[in-house]
């Protein structure tokens, strides 16, 4: 079972008109630590699929579109209707794994 984002109440609704905008972290750096974890069961690089683009696993959709849609203020909701081949567990766990991988301490 997954555990809640800490900041899923944002994702259930449309947020283009609110004052919560996604975090603005540089987009190489999260899809870097996505890309370290491991995350084989959640997304595929092959150079067959839109030329070696991270894309979740089963899909042609790249994962940085996620972040391209949360960015761009709109809703999990959203993205995931403009994309059926990606589940929500599949978004949830992208971004749960993005989350912990950016509040890690860093390794000394």
């Amino acid at each position: 079972m997954l555990e809640p984002l800490h900041f899923g109440q944002h994702f259930g609704k449309s947020n283009r008109n609110s004052s919560f905008a996604f975090p603005t972290l540089p987009l190489a750096i999260a899809l870097c630590y996505v890309a370290v974890m491991n995350a084989k069961d959640l997304i595929t690089v092959d150079p067959e699929i839109l030329g070696g683009t991270p894309v979740f696993k089963g899909t042609r959709v790249p994962v940085k579109t996620l972040f391209d849609y949360l960015e761009d203020n709109y809703s999990l909701d959203e993205f995931l209707e403009c994309f059926p081949s990606v589940t929500r567990e599949m978004a949830c766990r992208i971004l749960e794994r993005s989350e912990s991988a950016l509040l890690e301490p860093a390794a000394a």
